[in-house]
Order: structure tokens, then C-alpha cells, then sequence
């Protein structure tokens, strides 16, 4: 199921709800500290075979009309992603297709922006979130651009997903608030990897993999790794099916 809230141009009509207000007022802040031109932010539920999914969207209302006048939605590549596997994606990497060219072309002639990242994180168990940004830098500057402000975009996804959950219905649901490289340990722990395997695999010292994982038991409060990852299981955060 696809549900889309729009704001066009960072606004909001005059029925909207006190959530979508406040989640606007999150996208505008986001928008600013990214120093973006647009954003987009999606949830995907994965706890069935086909995903519910709900996009929040700032384009302006002449892109929303262009974008489903030529049914677009059928082959843009970002909304067919697996976002459980998809943790960054370079728009540059999806639209290399000759059937999707036209559709980013168009997207840059509209003056949406040159360059676009989206960043996906997790909110609660079969939910994830995924950040959409957009730029004008250029292929020059963009991989510069990238490579010093990623943890950045991590940290806006991550405190938009924690938004999102307290707004919404979510609220309800435990927050751990588990950063994305704590949950990495646990996962590797919980498949059966050592701190050197885990600090190989993901280009860290061994010590700060000790760290995260310190970190992660005191957020689940639990003494110990085995019962981290248990929780870290059993609500959901890390999917230990997943091949890695």
C-alpha cells in the first residue's frame, strides 16, 4: 500500500493534522541542517510480502503533477528499494537506466537539484525510515560533499525516524534509540562474529566495537552481550536472517 503526504514547497494545506504540522516543522529543520534544496522521507513497513509504505514529499506541486502525469511512480527506482538492505543509496548509482534518464532529467530541469543521497534507518522492528536529500553541487564537488557530511545525514535520518515514532502511532513502542553502528555489532555478535572479525568487517578499531557494543547493553539495560542481542532480537532491531 503506497500513502503519500504532501507539502508542497515546505507547506502545509489548512486541514492537516497536528502531527503532519509538526513533522513538517522536523523536515524544515532537517532541510536547513542539510543544507538541502528538497527532501523526502519515507517509512516502509516490511511485515508483510509487499511493504506498506507512507512518503512525506516537499517537491513543489508542478513536479508532484509532472511526476504523476507520466506515472512515474512505476519505474522510479527509489520506491522499489528493499530499504531493510539499502542503507545508502548515491542517486547517481540508480539512474543509469535509459528507462528512468528521462525521469531524473526532467527532476534536475525542474531545479530540484543536481545530486541526491538517501539515507534509511531503522525505527522499530519491520519499520524502517529513509531520508531522501537533494543538492546542487555538481559532479565535482558532490563526492566531497558526500564523504564529509555522511555521519551528518545518518544523524538527521536517525533523529527523523525518532520523530516520526513520536508523533505518529508509534509512540507506544520502546525507543532504545540504538545507534546504526551498535546495532551492527550485535548483529555480527549475534552471528557469531568475534570483536576482531567485527572490527575488520567494519573498518574500526577493536576497541570501539567494545565500545558500541558497552553502549548498546547499557541502553537495553542488560548486563551482559547475550542478552543484548536477545532483546536486540526479540524487538525487532536486528534481523539476524539478513545475510550481512
Amino acid at each position: 500500500m503506497f500513502n503519500l503526504k504532501a507539502f508542497p514547497d515546505f507547506k502545509a494545506s489548512s486541514n492537516v493534522g497536528k502531527a503532519d504540522n509538526a513533522m513538517l516543522a522536523q523536515l524544515k529543520r532537517i532541510k536547513n541542517q542539510g543544507k538541502a534544496i528538497y527532501i523526502s522521507f519515507s517509512i516502509h513497513d516490511y511485515q508483510h510480502d509487499n511493504p506498506d509504505s507512507l512518503y512525506f514529499v516537499t517537491y513543489p506541486l508542478r513536479w508532484m503533477t509532472e511526476y504523476i502525469r507520466n506515472n512515474y511512480i512505476e519505474i522510479d527506482p527509489l520506491l522499489h528499494l528493499d530499504y531493510r538492505r539499502a542503507s545508502l543509496v548515491d542517486w547517481e548509482d540508480v539512474q543509469a537506466e535509459c528507462k528512468v534518464q528521462k525521469m531524473f532529467q526532467k527532476f534536475q530541469e525542474y531545479g530540484l537539484g543536481s545530486n541526491g543521497i538517501t539515507v534509511t534507518g531503522h525505527i522499530c522492528k519491520s519499520q524502517y525510515g529513509a531520508l531522501g536529500l537533494t543538492f546542487e553541487l555538481g559532479a565535482a564537488n558532490w563526492a566531497d560533499f558526500k564523504r564529509e557530511n555522511l555521519d551528518l545525514f545518518q544523524f538527521l535520518t536517525a533523529q527523523l525516524c525518532d520523530r516520526y515514532s513520536d508523533l505518529y502511532h508509534l509512540s507506544g513502542t520502546p525507543n532504545f534509540q540504538l545507534t546504526r553502528r551498535e546495532l551492527q555489532c550485535l548483529y555480527w555478535i549475534a552471528i557469531g562474529k568475534t570483536d576482531n572479525q567485527i572490527s575488520n568487517l567494519m573498518n574500526i578499531g577493536k576497541w570501539t566495537v567494545v565500545s558500541h557494543v558497552k553502549s548498546a547493553k547499557q541502553k537495553l539495560k542488560t548486563p551482559n552481550r547475550a542478552s543484548a542481542v536477545a532483546i536486540a532480537i526479540s524487538e525487532g532491531l536486528i534481523d539476524i536472517r539478513k545475510s550481512g
